[in-house]
Protein backbone atom coordinates (compact mmCIF):
# COMPACT_ATOMS: atom_id res chain seq x y z
CA UNK A 1 0.00 0.00 0.00
CA UNK A 2 1.05 3.45 -0.23
CA UNK A 3 2.36 5.25 2.86
CA UNK A 4 3.82 9.05 3.73
CA UNK A 5 7.45 8.89 3.58
CA UNK A 6 9.01 9.83 6.88
CA UNK A 7 12.47 8.89 6.20
CA UNK A 8 14.68 6.20 6.29
CA UNK A 9 15.76 4.09 9.43
CA UNK A 10 19.09 2.89 7.97
CA UNK A 11 21.09 5.75 7.65
CA UNK A 12 22.11 7.76 10.68
CA UNK A 13 19.69 10.53 11.29
CA UNK A 14 17.61 9.71 8.33
CA UNK A 15 14.16 10.41 9.73
CA UNK A 16 15.38 14.44 8.84
CA UNK A 17 14.32 13.08 5.42
CA UNK A 18 10.79 12.42 6.64
CA UNK A 19 10.61 15.87 8.25
CA UNK A 20 11.86 17.75 5.23
CA UNK A 21 9.14 16.33 3.60
CA UNK A 22 6.48 16.98 6.08
CA UNK A 23 7.66 20.44 5.98
CA UNK A 24 7.45 20.83 2.45
CA UNK A 25 3.97 19.16 2.72
CA UNK A 26 3.04 22.34 5.45
CA UNK A 27 4.68 24.59 3.52
CA UNK A 28 2.33 24.24 0.82
CA UNK A 29 -0.83 23.55 3.26
CA UNK A 30 -0.08 27.00 4.71
CA UNK A 31 -0.01 28.61 1.58
CA UNK A 32 -3.11 27.02 -0.06
CA UNK A 33 -5.45 27.02 2.94
CA UNK A 34 -4.07 27.40 6.57
CA UNK A 35 -3.53 30.67 6.87
CA UNK A 36 -7.20 31.29 5.66
CA UNK A 37 -8.18 29.01 7.66
CA UNK A 38 -10.12 27.56 4.63
CA UNK A 39 -11.19 24.14 3.35
CA UNK A 40 -12.91 24.96 -0.12
CA UNK A 41 -10.97 26.71 -2.13
CA UNK A 42 -12.01 30.48 -2.72
CA UNK A 43 -13.09 32.18 -5.21
CA UNK A 44 -10.05 35.01 -5.89
CA UNK A 45 -9.89 34.90 -10.31
CA UNK A 46 -10.80 38.75 -10.66
CA UNK A 47 -12.15 38.67 -14.53
CA UNK A 48 -12.66 42.74 -15.66
CA UNK A 49 -13.25 43.64 -12.10
CA UNK A 50 -15.73 40.87 -11.50
CA UNK A 51 -15.52 37.43 -9.63
CA UNK A 52 -16.89 35.12 -12.56
CA UNK A 53 -19.37 32.38 -10.65
CA UNK A 54 -17.81 30.23 -12.87
CA UNK A 55 -14.49 30.17 -11.14
CA UNK A 56 -15.98 26.94 -9.75
CA UNK A 57 -15.17 25.45 -13.12
CA UNK A 58 -11.57 26.76 -12.63
CA UNK A 59 -9.56 30.05 -12.12
CA UNK A 60 -6.58 31.23 -14.02
CA UNK A 61 -7.49 29.44 -16.91
CA UNK A 62 -7.70 25.61 -15.58
CA UNK A 63 -10.52 23.56 -15.94
CA UNK A 64 -11.08 21.07 -13.05
CA UNK A 65 -13.35 18.92 -14.65
CA UNK A 66 -10.73 18.09 -17.42
CA UNK A 67 -7.65 17.06 -14.93
CA UNK A 68 -8.17 13.38 -16.31
CA UNK A 69 -6.47 10.43 -14.94
CA UNK A 70 -3.74 8.88 -17.26
CA UNK A 71 -4.92 6.20 -19.76
CA UNK A 72 -3.63 3.20 -17.25
CA UNK A 73 -5.57 5.02 -14.35
CA UNK A 74 -8.60 6.24 -16.25
CA UNK A 75 -10.70 3.78 -14.55
CA UNK A 76 -10.17 5.68 -11.28
CA UNK A 77 -11.79 9.15 -11.96
CA UNK A 78 -14.43 10.44 -11.00
CA UNK A 79 -17.41 10.44 -14.05
CA UNK A 80 -19.15 13.90 -14.32
CA UNK A 81 -22.53 14.20 -13.37
CA UNK A 82 -24.04 17.31 -14.95
CA UNK A 83 -26.94 17.23 -12.62
CA UNK A 84 -24.93 17.44 -9.66
CA UNK A 85 -25.22 20.54 -7.10
CA UNK A 86 -23.18 21.45 -4.53
CA UNK A 87 -22.35 24.49 -2.33
CA UNK A 88 -18.94 24.84 -0.55
CA UNK A 89 -18.20 25.38 2.69
CA UNK A 90 -15.91 27.49 3.43
CA UNK A 91 -15.33 31.04 1.95
CA UNK A 92 -13.40 34.19 1.79
CA UNK A 93 -14.43 36.51 4.54
CA UNK A 94 -12.35 40.19 3.28
CA UNK A 95 -14.71 43.11 3.06
CA UNK A 96 -16.90 41.73 0.03
CA UNK A 97 -15.35 38.90 -0.60
CA UNK A 98 -17.38 36.27 -2.91
CA UNK A 99 -19.63 33.99 -1.77
CA UNK A 100 -18.79 30.20 -1.75
CA UNK A 101 -18.46 28.16 -4.87
CA UNK A 102 -21.24 26.13 -6.29
CA UNK A 103 -22.29 23.97 -8.77
CA UNK A 104 -25.57 23.13 -11.01
CA UNK A 105 -27.15 22.37 -13.75
CA UNK A 106 -28.42 24.78 -16.59
CA UNK A 107 -31.67 25.49 -16.75
CA UNK A 108 -34.21 27.35 -19.19
CA UNK A 109 -34.53 29.69 -16.65
CA UNK A 110 -30.88 30.14 -15.89
CA UNK A 111 -28.57 28.81 -18.98
CA UNK A 112 -25.70 30.95 -17.94
CA UNK A 113 -23.72 32.41 -14.48
CA UNK A 114 -23.24 35.16 -13.80
CA UNK A 115 -20.95 36.84 -10.72
CA UNK A 116 -20.32 38.04 -7.69
CA UNK A 117 -20.93 41.93 -7.30
CA UNK A 118 -17.85 42.84 -4.76
CA UNK A 119 -19.13 46.68 -4.52
CA UNK A 120 -22.66 46.21 -3.96
CA UNK A 121 -23.71 47.88 -0.62
CA UNK A 122 -26.12 45.23 1.11
CA UNK A 123 -25.77 46.34 4.70
CA UNK A 124 -28.76 49.57 4.72
CA UNK A 125 -30.04 49.27 7.51
CA UNK A 126 -31.20 52.95 7.56
CA UNK A 127 -32.85 52.18 4.23
CA UNK A 128 -36.87 51.55 4.02
CA UNK A 129 -37.46 48.56 4.38
CA UNK A 130 -33.58 47.69 5.60
CA UNK A 131 -31.55 45.71 4.25
CA UNK A 132 -29.32 43.16 5.28
CA UNK A 133 -26.09 40.94 4.09
CA UNK A 134 -27.19 37.73 4.01
CA UNK A 135 -25.58 35.10 1.97
CA UNK A 136 -23.12 34.47 4.48
CA UNK A 137 -22.20 34.87 7.91
CA UNK A 138 -20.18 38.31 8.63
CA UNK A 139 -20.55 39.29 4.83
CA UNK A 140 -20.02 43.19 5.03
CA UNK A 141 -20.68 43.87 1.54
CA UNK A 142 -21.09 42.22 -1.93
CA UNK A 143 -24.08 39.83 -3.73
CA UNK A 144 -24.22 37.47 -6.45
CA UNK A 145 -25.57 39.15 -10.00
CA UNK A 146 -27.18 36.27 -12.03
CA UNK A 147 -28.26 39.13 -14.64
CA UNK A 148 -25.38 39.34 -17.12
CA UNK A 149 -23.00 36.19 -18.73
CA UNK A 150 -20.09 36.46 -16.83
CA UNK A 151 -17.05 34.16 -18.05
CA UNK A 152 -14.18 33.19 -16.14
CA UNK A 153 -10.75 33.62 -17.47
CA UNK A 154 -10.88 29.87 -19.45
CA UNK A 155 -13.70 31.59 -21.13
CA UNK A 156 -16.62 29.30 -18.72
CA UNK A 157 -19.88 30.77 -18.94
CA UNK A 158 -22.14 28.12 -17.11
CA UNK A 159 -21.45 26.38 -13.35
CA UNK A 160 -22.86 22.87 -14.70
CA UNK A 161 -20.40 19.69 -14.06
CA UNK A 162 -18.14 22.04 -12.23
CA UNK A 163 -18.22 20.75 -8.36
CA UNK A 164 -14.15 19.76 -8.96
CA UNK A 165 -12.72 23.40 -7.05
CA UNK A 166 -10.29 22.58 -4.44
CA UNK A 167 -10.63 20.68 -1.35
CA UNK A 168 -8.76 20.10 1.90
CA UNK A 169 -5.93 20.93 3.43
CA UNK A 170 -3.83 21.49 0.19
CA UNK A 171 -6.87 21.84 -2.36
CA UNK A 172 -7.17 18.20 -3.54
CA UNK A 173 -9.18 19.44 -7.32
CA UNK A 174 -10.15 17.20 -10.13
CA UNK A 175 -11.75 14.23 -11.55
CA UNK A 176 -8.93 12.43 -11.55
CA UNK A 177 -7.67 13.21 -7.74
CA UNK A 178 -10.97 13.11 -6.53
CA UNK A 179 -11.37 9.61 -8.34
CA UNK A 180 -8.27 8.26 -6.81
CA UNK A 181 -9.42 9.15 -3.11
CA UNK A 182 -12.87 7.47 -3.84
CA UNK A 183 -10.81 4.06 -5.35
CA UNK A 184 -8.56 3.77 -2.60
CA UNK A 185 -9.83 4.94 0.30
CA UNK A 186 -13.88 5.48 -0.41
CA UNK A 187 -16.54 3.74 -1.91
CA UNK A 188 -14.97 3.13 -4.64
CA UNK A 189 -13.24 0.53 -2.80
CA UNK A 190 -15.92 -1.36 -1.64
CA UNK A 191 -17.38 -1.71 -4.80
CA UNK A 192 -14.58 -3.35 -6.09
CA UNK A 193 -14.77 -5.82 -3.02
CA UNK A 194 -11.33 -3.85 -1.35
CA UNK A 195 -11.24 -2.79 2.04
CA UNK A 196 -11.72 1.01 2.81
CA UNK A 197 -10.77 3.78 5.08
CA UNK A 198 -14.39 5.29 4.24
CA UNK A 199 -16.27 2.90 2.78
CA UNK A 200 -19.51 5.13 3.27
CA UNK A 201 -17.98 8.06 1.90
CA UNK A 202 -18.49 8.34 -1.64
CA UNK A 203 -15.99 11.09 -3.35
CA UNK A 204 -17.00 11.09 -6.68
CA UNK A 205 -21.07 11.76 -5.90
CA UNK A 206 -20.09 13.84 -3.02
CA UNK A 207 -16.78 16.03 -3.32
CA UNK A 208 -17.88 18.02 -0.52
CA UNK A 209 -17.39 15.66 2.10
CA UNK A 210 -13.97 16.37 2.48
CA UNK A 211 -14.99 19.53 3.95
CA UNK A 212 -18.83 19.15 5.19
CA UNK A 213 -18.15 15.83 6.97
CA UNK A 214 -19.18 15.89 10.79
CA UNK A 215 -18.37 12.27 11.05
CA UNK A 216 -15.20 13.00 9.74
CA UNK A 217 -13.88 15.86 10.48
CA UNK A 218 -10.46 15.01 9.63
CA UNK A 219 -10.64 14.07 5.89
CA UNK A 220 -9.55 17.74 4.92
CA UNK A 221 -5.96 16.09 6.30
CA UNK A 222 -6.91 12.82 4.76
CA UNK A 223 -7.51 14.16 1.58
CA UNK A 224 -4.04 16.54 1.17
CA UNK A 225 -2.06 13.45 2.77
CA UNK A 226 -3.08 11.14 0.19
CA UNK A 227 -2.90 13.66 -2.96
CA UNK A 228 1.37 14.42 -1.80
CA UNK A 229 1.54 10.54 -1.34
CA UNK A 230 -0.18 10.31 -4.58
CA UNK A 231 0.81 12.63 -6.97
CA UNK A 232 4.18 14.44 -5.14
CA UNK A 233 6.21 11.30 -3.58
CA UNK A 234 5.85 9.42 -6.77
CA UNK A 235 6.72 12.78 -8.69
CA UNK A 236 9.34 11.23 -11.37
CA UNK A 237 8.93 13.64 -14.65
CA UNK A 238 11.95 15.18 -16.90
CA UNK A 239 14.49 14.02 -15.01
CA UNK A 240 13.21 15.12 -11.63
CA UNK A 241 12.32 12.65 -9.19
CA UNK A 242 11.11 13.73 -5.75
CA UNK A 243 12.55 11.58 -3.37
CA UNK A 244 15.73 11.90 -5.17
CA UNK A 245 15.81 16.05 -5.25
CA UNK A 246 14.53 15.53 -1.47
CA UNK A 247 17.59 13.74 -0.42
CA UNK A 248 20.38 15.60 -2.27
CA UNK A 249 18.83 18.92 -0.54
CA UNK A 250 19.06 17.31 2.93
CA UNK A 251 22.51 15.88 2.33
CA UNK A 252 23.55 19.37 0.37
CA UNK A 253 22.73 21.46 3.86
CA UNK A 254 19.58 22.24 3.40
CA UNK A 255 20.08 25.47 1.50
CA UNK A 256 18.97 27.17 -2.12
CA UNK A 257 15.14 27.34 -3.02
CA UNK A 258 15.61 25.24 -6.04
CA UNK A 259 13.81 21.98 -4.03
CA UNK A 260 11.12 24.08 -2.59
CA UNK A 261 10.34 25.76 -5.98
CA UNK A 262 10.21 22.52 -7.69
CA UNK A 263 7.57 20.69 -5.05
CA UNK A 264 5.69 24.13 -5.87
CA UNK A 265 5.58 23.38 -9.15
CA UNK A 266 4.19 20.18 -8.86
CA UNK A 267 1.41 21.30 -6.26
CA UNK A 268 0.11 24.22 -8.02
CA UNK A 269 0.56 23.45 -11.98
CA UNK A 270 1.24 19.77 -12.09
CA UNK A 271 5.10 20.00 -13.17
CA UNK A 272 8.78 21.15 -11.14
CA UNK A 273 9.68 23.50 -13.46
CA UNK A 274 6.52 25.73 -15.15
CA UNK A 275 4.95 27.31 -16.58
CA UNK A 276 3.54 23.90 -18.11
CA UNK A 277 0.58 24.47 -19.70
CA UNK A 278 -1.39 26.18 -16.88
CA UNK A 279 0.91 29.16 -16.16
CA UNK A 280 3.48 30.22 -13.28
CA UNK A 281 2.99 29.13 -9.54
CA UNK A 282 0.97 31.00 -7.59
CA UNK A 283 2.82 32.68 -4.53
CA UNK A 284 6.01 30.88 -5.14
CA UNK A 285 8.15 32.95 -2.82
CA UNK A 286 5.45 32.51 -0.09
CA UNK A 287 5.16 29.17 -0.45
CA UNK A 288 9.14 29.04 -0.20
CA UNK A 289 8.94 31.26 3.02
CA UNK A 290 6.63 28.81 4.37
CA UNK A 291 9.10 26.01 4.02
CA UNK A 292 11.82 28.05 5.57
CA UNK A 293 9.43 28.68 8.62
CA UNK A 294 8.97 25.35 8.88
CA UNK A 295 12.35 24.00 8.64
CA UNK A 296 13.42 26.56 11.75
CA UNK A 297 11.28 25.47 13.87
CA UNK A 298 12.21 21.48 13.08
CA UNK A 299 15.63 21.99 13.64
CA UNK A 300 15.80 25.43 15.32
CA UNK A 301 18.34 26.58 11.97
CA UNK A 302 20.85 24.07 12.43
CA UNK A 303 19.62 20.24 10.93
CA UNK A 304 21.94 17.23 11.92
CA UNK A 305 23.81 16.16 8.87
CA UNK A 306 22.40 12.78 7.53
CA UNK A 307 25.01 10.08 6.91
CA UNK A 308 24.68 9.46 3.64
CA UNK A 309 27.35 8.38 0.90
CA UNK A 310 27.08 6.87 -2.51
CA UNK A 311 27.07 3.43 -1.12
CA UNK A 312 24.46 4.17 1.36
CA UNK A 313 22.29 5.33 -1.54
CA UNK A 314 22.29 2.36 -3.06
CA UNK A 315 20.70 0.84 0.37
CA UNK A 316 18.03 3.63 0.25
CA UNK A 317 17.05 2.91 -2.94
CA UNK A 318 16.37 -0.43 -2.25
CA UNK A 319 13.67 0.92 0.44
CA UNK A 320 12.00 2.68 -1.95
CA UNK A 321 9.77 2.39 -5.01
CA UNK A 322 10.98 5.07 -7.04
CA UNK A 323 14.47 3.46 -8.54
CA UNK A 324 18.14 5.24 -8.19
CA UNK A 325 18.73 8.92 -7.15
CA UNK A 326 21.02 10.66 -9.43
CA UNK A 327 24.81 10.43 -8.73
CA UNK A 328 25.74 12.87 -5.76
CA UNK A 329 28.88 13.62 -7.51
CA UNK A 330 32.47 13.31 -6.20
CA UNK A 331 35.00 15.66 -3.80
CA UNK A 332 36.57 17.85 -6.42
CA UNK A 333 39.51 20.41 -5.81
CA UNK A 334 39.06 23.42 -7.41
CA UNK A 335 41.32 26.25 -7.77
CA UNK A 336 40.36 29.67 -7.55
CA UNK A 337 41.00 31.99 -10.53
CA UNK A 338 44.07 34.11 -10.15
CA UNK A 339 41.40 37.08 -11.87
CA UNK A 340 39.24 36.66 -8.88
CA UNK A 341 41.33 36.18 -5.85
CA UNK A 342 42.71 39.73 -5.58
CA UNK A 343 46.16 40.40 -4.34
CA UNK A 344 47.46 37.37 -2.55
CA UNK A 345 48.10 34.14 -3.71
CA UNK A 346 45.34 31.71 -4.93
CA UNK A 347 43.71 29.12 -2.84
CA UNK A 348 41.42 26.05 -3.23
CA UNK A 349 38.71 24.55 -1.23
CA UNK A 350 36.43 21.01 -1.57
CA UNK A 351 33.38 20.70 -1.68
CA UNK A 352 30.79 18.40 -3.53
CA UNK A 353 29.97 18.64 -7.22
CA UNK A 354 27.51 17.07 -9.78
CA UNK A 355 28.66 17.99 -13.19
CA UNK A 356 29.02 21.25 -14.79
CA UNK A 357 27.52 24.56 -13.67
CA UNK A 358 24.66 27.03 -15.09
CA UNK A 359 23.29 30.17 -14.42
CA UNK A 360 19.30 29.67 -12.23
CA UNK A 361 18.11 32.91 -14.39
CA UNK A 362 16.04 33.18 -11.22
CA UNK A 363 13.21 35.86 -11.84
CA UNK A 364 15.39 38.63 -10.05
CA UNK A 365 18.66 38.90 -10.71
CA UNK A 366 19.84 40.53 -7.30
CA UNK A 367 19.26 36.58 -6.49
CA UNK A 368 20.33 34.72 -8.99
CA UNK A 369 23.13 32.07 -8.75
CA UNK A 370 24.86 29.24 -10.29
CA UNK A 371 23.97 25.60 -9.57
CA UNK A 372 25.75 22.21 -10.67
CA UNK A 373 22.40 20.31 -9.69
CA UNK A 374 21.08 17.48 -12.79
CA UNK A 375 19.54 18.01 -14.90
CA UNK A 376 20.77 20.76 -16.86
CA UNK A 377 17.87 22.61 -18.66
CA UNK A 378 17.93 22.28 -22.01
CA UNK A 379 20.51 24.76 -24.19
CA UNK A 380 21.49 26.29 -20.68
CA UNK A 381 24.99 27.46 -21.07
CA UNK A 382 27.61 26.04 -19.17
CA UNK A 383 30.90 26.14 -17.08
CA UNK A 384 33.89 24.27 -15.56
CA UNK A 385 33.35 25.87 -12.39
CA UNK A 386 30.93 27.96 -10.08
CA UNK A 387 33.38 30.68 -10.35
CA UNK A 388 33.64 30.47 -14.00
CA UNK A 389 29.48 30.55 -14.36
CA UNK A 390 29.27 33.45 -11.68
CA UNK A 391 32.12 35.46 -13.75
CA UNK A 392 30.61 35.19 -16.84
CA UNK A 393 26.51 34.94 -16.00
CA UNK A 394 26.55 37.28 -13.30
CA UNK A 395 29.46 39.55 -13.35
CA UNK A 396 27.86 42.69 -12.77
CA UNK A 397 25.56 41.24 -10.12
CA UNK A 398 26.25 43.98 -6.74
CA UNK A 399 24.48 41.89 -4.53
CA UNK A 400 27.54 39.29 -5.20
CA UNK A 401 24.60 36.54 -4.80
CA UNK A 402 25.75 34.09 -6.68
CA UNK A 403 29.13 33.82 -5.47
CA UNK A 404 28.22 34.11 -1.66
CA UNK A 405 26.09 31.06 -2.59
CA UNK A 406 29.19 29.02 -3.79
CA UNK A 407 30.13 26.36 -1.31
CA UNK A 408 32.75 28.44 -0.08
CA UNK A 409 33.75 32.60 1.01
CA UNK A 410 34.87 33.26 -2.56
CA UNK A 411 36.16 37.08 -2.96
CA UNK A 412 33.87 39.25 -4.44
CA UNK A 413 33.76 39.96 -8.27
CA UNK A 414 35.16 42.92 -9.44
CA UNK A 415 38.61 43.29 -7.53
CA UNK A 416 41.54 44.92 -8.87
CA UNK A 417 42.06 42.90 -11.53
CA UNK A 418 38.17 43.67 -12.79
CA UNK A 419 39.38 47.32 -12.33
CA UNK A 420 36.46 48.33 -11.38
CA UNK A 421 37.43 49.91 -7.40
CA UNK A 422 35.16 47.50 -4.98
CA UNK A 423 32.34 49.53 -2.91
CA UNK A 424 32.32 49.46 1.32
CA UNK A 425 29.02 49.32 1.45
CA UNK A 426 25.20 49.25 -0.31
CA UNK A 427 24.95 52.97 0.64
CA UNK A 428 28.40 54.21 -1.11
CA UNK A 429 27.14 51.85 -4.52
CA UNK A 430 24.10 53.97 -4.21
CA UNK A 431 26.18 56.95 -4.12
CA UNK A 432 28.59 56.28 -6.48
CA UNK A 433 27.01 54.67 -9.14
CA UNK A 434 23.38 55.82 -9.12
CA UNK A 435 23.54 58.56 -11.66
CA UNK A 436 25.17 55.89 -14.12
CA UNK A 437 22.69 52.96 -14.22
CA UNK A 438 19.38 55.61 -14.04
CA UNK A 439 21.24 56.96 -17.62
CA UNK A 440 21.67 53.13 -18.31
CA UNK A 441 18.51 52.09 -16.99
CA UNK A 442 15.11 54.21 -17.79
CA UNK A 443 13.31 51.79 -15.31
CA UNK A 444 15.81 51.76 -12.43
CA UNK A 445 14.57 51.14 -9.50
CA UNK A 446 16.82 51.23 -6.25
CA UNK A 447 16.02 51.36 -2.75
CA UNK A 448 18.62 52.93 -0.36
CA UNK A 449 18.93 51.81 3.53
CA UNK A 450 22.33 52.21 4.54
CA UNK A 451 24.33 49.70 5.37
CA UNK A 452 21.75 47.62 6.38
CA UNK A 453 19.97 47.51 2.53
CA UNK A 454 18.79 44.16 1.18
CA UNK A 455 18.13 45.23 -2.80
CA UNK A 456 21.49 46.29 -4.97
CA UNK A 457 21.35 48.86 -7.48
CA UNK A 458 21.75 46.67 -10.33
CA UNK A 459 18.24 45.28 -9.68
CA UNK A 460 15.37 46.25 -12.44
CA UNK A 461 12.75 44.83 -10.31
CA UNK A 462 11.88 44.28 -6.84
CA UNK A 463 9.09 42.25 -6.50
CA UNK A 464 7.58 41.86 -3.18
CA UNK A 465 4.60 40.29 -2.34
CA UNK A 466 2.11 41.10 0.54
CA UNK A 467 -1.51 40.23 1.34
CA UNK A 468 -4.11 42.86 2.56
CA UNK A 469 -7.34 42.29 4.14
CA UNK A 470 -9.22 45.59 5.07
CA UNK A 471 -12.22 45.64 7.06
CA UNK A 472 -13.76 49.20 7.36
CA UNK A 473 -17.28 50.34 8.00
CA UNK A 474 -19.68 51.26 4.99
CA UNK A 475 -19.62 55.10 5.48
CA UNK A 476 -15.39 54.83 5.17
CA UNK A 477 -14.38 57.18 2.39
CA UNK A 478 -10.89 56.33 0.30
CA UNK A 479 -9.17 59.04 1.22
CA UNK A 480 -9.61 58.54 5.15
CA UNK A 481 -9.01 54.57 4.57
CA UNK A 482 -5.82 54.65 1.62
CA UNK A 483 -3.11 57.06 3.54
CA UNK A 484 -2.85 54.39 6.34
CA UNK A 485 -3.25 51.46 4.11
CA UNK A 486 -0.46 53.02 1.97
CA UNK A 487 1.68 53.88 5.60
CA UNK A 488 1.07 50.24 6.36
CA UNK A 489 2.81 48.88 3.31
CA UNK A 490 5.77 51.04 3.78
CA UNK A 491 6.19 50.08 7.23
CA UNK A 492 6.46 46.60 5.90
CA UNK A 493 8.24 46.94 2.89
CA UNK A 494 10.73 48.85 5.16
CA UNK A 495 10.95 46.16 7.84
CA UNK A 496 11.04 43.78 4.92
CA UNK A 497 14.27 45.63 3.42
CA UNK A 498 16.05 46.18 7.14
CA UNK A 499 15.31 49.98 6.17
CA UNK A 500 15.73 52.10 9.82
CA UNK A 501 13.20 54.23 10.13
CA UNK A 502 13.97 58.22 10.28
CA UNK A 503 11.97 61.30 10.64
CA UNK A 504 9.76 61.34 7.15
CA UNK A 505 9.86 59.32 4.21
CA UNK A 506 12.08 60.58 0.98
CA UNK A 507 11.06 59.48 -2.26
CA UNK A 508 13.89 60.91 -4.93
CA UNK A 509 14.21 61.23 -8.40
CA UNK A 510 17.62 61.59 -10.13
CA UNK A 511 16.76 61.98 -13.65
CA UNK A 512 15.12 64.76 -15.92
CA UNK A 513 12.84 62.28 -17.37
CA UNK A 514 11.42 61.82 -13.48
CA UNK A 515 12.52 58.46 -12.94
CA UNK A 516 11.48 57.29 -9.23
CA UNK A 517 14.43 55.63 -7.39
CA UNK A 518 12.90 54.86 -4.23
CA UNK A 519 12.31 55.18 -0.45
CA UNK A 520 14.82 55.55 2.29
CA UNK A 521 12.51 54.97 5.38
CA UNK A 522 8.65 54.75 6.19
CA UNK A 523 7.66 56.88 8.67
CA UNK A 524 5.97 60.41 8.22
CA UNK A 525 4.69 62.02 5.25
CA UNK A 526 5.50 61.58 1.71
CA UNK A 527 8.74 63.89 0.57
CA UNK A 528 9.41 63.75 -3.06
CA UNK A 529 12.27 66.38 -3.60
CA UNK A 530 11.88 68.08 -0.84
CA UNK A 531 8.22 68.91 -1.56
CA UNK A 532 5.43 67.22 0.47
Amino acid sequence: GKKFYIGESTVENGHVYGLVNIAAFLAQSMKETIQYDACDENSWDLVGGKYPLSNACGQLGQSYQDYHCSPDEAHMECPIDPEMSTTAVTHAKWYGAPGPLFCGPKTDEQPFSGFWDHLHQCDKGWANPPEACEIYEGQKAGRYDQSVSSANTAGRTDVEGCCWWGRGVIQTSGVCNFGKLNYYLGAGAVKDGRPAKYPKVDFCKDPGSICASFEYKELKWIAGEFYWMESVETYNEGGWNYIAELRKFVEGGMTGTGFIHGVSGIVNRGCHNPPCGTGAVDGGWERAENFKKVLNVFFGGSPPQVGSSLADSSTLVGSSPLGSPPQLGSVLTVQTPGSLAGPGPSTSTEYIASGRWYPDYNAQWSLGKCVNETPIPDSRQTYDTGVECCEKAYSNQASEACVKSLPRPYPALGGAASGVAPVSSMASAFATSIYTHARQQSNFLAYNCGSSADIPTDSLVVDILFDYEIYVPHTAQAAHVLPALKKHIMDDLAHTLGCQAIIRRNLERVTKDEVLLGYHSAVGSDVIDGEK
